[in-house]
């Protein structure tokens, strides 16, 4: 339970989410990967130097994490939690969806999961089909011959229900979507886009997800 010295806490994450450039930055690593400052500079236009100012404040608050390789220094999300509370705050906001482009809306990442009316549909395709069940806020797999084909073992694993920001109802997430995004990856179904968090179903993709998962054209339709 939060307690009243915690206000401050969150008042320091609501300010750092407040500033237009930050939040545009954390928007865009929520394709679920690692940015080095040059390239978020570019997607959020400022200069390096001042890119680099805004990083440490996400970095200094615990909203996002450097990771080094090298002399190389590269910045993504935090964490799932951090993930999520930027996804709530997105479908809190009723606004922004019809105004965002419709490849996004279409599918997209969330964080390290597949989102958008794609990944709505492969949840409702999962659900209904008896190869998913919810409980206490959870998906456990119950059988697995869907998911077969995509040589994953979901043996144990767990995805939470995790709201939506376009389509307003849940899609996998936690441990057991981010193999399901994986295993469609690595099975060259889907493929990244031309934007950050853009995803594209490959003509493979879009035979499969028909054959092994039943979502058919309403939610396959190119774009």
């Amino acid at each position: 339970m939060l307690q009243l010295e915690d206000s401050q806490a969150l008042a320091g994450v609501a300010s750092l989410l407040a500033d237009p450039t930050r939040a545009e930055m954390l928007v865009v690593m929520m394709d679920g990967r690692a940015f080095p400052v040059s390239e978020l500079a570019s997607y959020v236009h400022v200069a390096v130097p001042t890119a680099s100012h805004h990083l440490a404040k996400l970095v200094d608050g615990g909203l996002v994490q450097v990771v080094r390789q090298g002399r190389h220094r590269y910045h993504r999300i935090a964490s799932e939690q951090v993930a999520s509370l930027i996804e709530a705050l997105a479908v809190a906001t009723p606004r922004l969806a019809p105004t965002r482009s419709q490849p996004l809306r279409h599918c997209r990442t969330c964080y390290n999961h597949l989102a958008g009316e794609v990944g709505v549909g492969l949840r409702e395709s999962l659900e209904s089909g008896g190869f998913i069940e919810l409980a206490e806020g959870l998906y456990s797999p119950k059988r697995a011959s869907a998911l077969d084909r995509l040589g994953l073992d979901v043996g144990g694993l767990v995805g939470k229900a995790c709201l939506d920001w376009t389509e307003r109802v849940p899609h996998i997430g936690g441990p057991l979507g981010s193999a399901l995004f994986r295993g469609l990856m690595d099975s060259g179904w889907i493929e990244r886009g031309d934007v950050p968090r853009q995803i594209r179903l490959t003509s493979i993709g879009v035979r499969q997800f028909w054959d092994a998962f039943g979502i058919g054209p309403r939610k396959l339709d190119a774009v």
